[in-house]
């Protein structure tokens, strides 16, 4: 864990080793991908930050009221249209509250979120209005990544109980499959096209031997 405490740390040095009593200790360093899928980070938005790029937001109550590192994200449907509730432990409580809803904006107007905010009487904040492009690669290649891993620890533990995958999460993974090679596929293309003249004329030559060999290839089979 990365910390730091103020300047009131009490400490002591025994042996050439400080020893710290007592100090506020703040946590800054965010697990990206917890080994629990219920503890995945849900959000790095602070105070004075612009709003989330991909959900409507509504708050429920303050996250000080909450028991910190108690928070799970659960989905919910309204309307035929999933969005996300985020619940937490109230600071001397054993259950769970819910805190905050989250509207995925692909699905939610800003209209229809607002309105299903207020009728928590929540506090909305609408999505932001635009992404850019990195920020939008960062999240696909954070969002694969995290599905690499739990489709191998997924693996791992059905070997391990002798179990092969069901055949609903095989066709996930199978459309998913077919899914990432048309976006590799796109975006070679895209690469290709903006090539600089050089590179783009050696990519030209490769097509072209490329081409020469399936004719090859086809003529040979076709004898």
């Amino acid at each position: 864990m990365s910390s730091r405490s103020d300047s009131s740390v009490e400490d002591k040095v025994e042996e050439g080793i400080r020893k710290l009593i007592k100090g506020d200790l703040y946590e800054w360093s965010p697990v990206l991908v917890g080994m629990n899928p219920a503890t995945q980070l849900l959000n790095t938005k602070g105070l004075g930050e612009k709003p989330y790029p991909n959900e409507h937001a509504c708050r429920l109550r303050s996250p000080e009221d909450f028991e910190a590192g108690s928070f799970r994200r659960v989905k919910r449907e309204h309307e035929g249209k999933e969005y996300s509730v985020i619940m937490g432990r109230l600071k001397g409580a054993e259950t769970l509250t819910e805190q905050a809803y989250r509207y995925p904006k692909g699905v939610w107007s800003e209209d229809s979120a607002k309105a299903h905010c207020s009728g928590h009487d929540g506090s909305f904040e609408a999505a932001a209005k635009g992404q850019t492009f990195i920020d939008q690669t960062e999240m696909a290649l954070a969002a694969i990544a995290e599905v690499k891993n739990r489709a191998g620890s997924l693996a791992d533990l059905r070997e391990k109980e002798g179990r092969t995958l069901s055949e609903a999460n095989r066709k996930r993974l199978e459309s998913l499959v077919g899914m990432l090679k048309e976006v590799a596929d796109d975006i070679q293309s895209l690469l290709d096209e903006t090539a600089k003249p050089e590179k783009a004329a050696s990519i030209s030559r490769r097509r072209a031997l490329l081409l020469r060999a399936d004719l090859v290839a086809h003529n040979l089979s076709a004898e």
